[in-house]
């Protein structure tokens, strides 16, 4: 589990939030959705949009976040598998995460976005 995770502000970092009603999702393998968004070297979101998919298996979930060139992964609950599926892609997540997308890319970008941290 990661607890925090540094942002680098010299880089663009594509990030992934699993969203329910534009909240995180309590579970990511379960949400149906996400905000995929490509955060700039000043912490300005440059670009966001919203996927729809099926639900999917931990394997599958994580080709799609490497297929949208995904690095981190900011959700409520993670399973195991899905972890270690996200870890062979070396994909990093931020879980455990409360609060609306909006405040919780805000958070990221600032780089102050913690497991655990209820952003509301």
């Amino acid at each position: 589990m990661v607890r925090h995770l540094q942002f680098d502000k010299s880089m663009k970092q594509k990030i992934a939030v699993f969203q329910l009603n534009e909240r995180v999702a309590p579970r990511c393998d379960y949400a149906g959705e996400m905000v995929v968004a490509t955060v700039a070297e000043d912490g300005a979101i440059v670009e966001r949009k919203t996927l729809h998919f099926p639900r999917l298996d931990s394997q599958g979930l994580a080709n799609l976040l490497h297929r949208e060139k995904v690095g981190v992964v900011i959700c409520g609950g993670i399973k195991q598998d899905t972890q270690a599926a996200l870890k062979k892609l070396h994909i990093r997540w931020i879980d455990n995460v409360i609060g609306s997308i909006e405040n919780v890319l805000r958070h990221y970008a600032r780089g102050d976005l913690e497991g655990g941290k209820i952003v509301d």
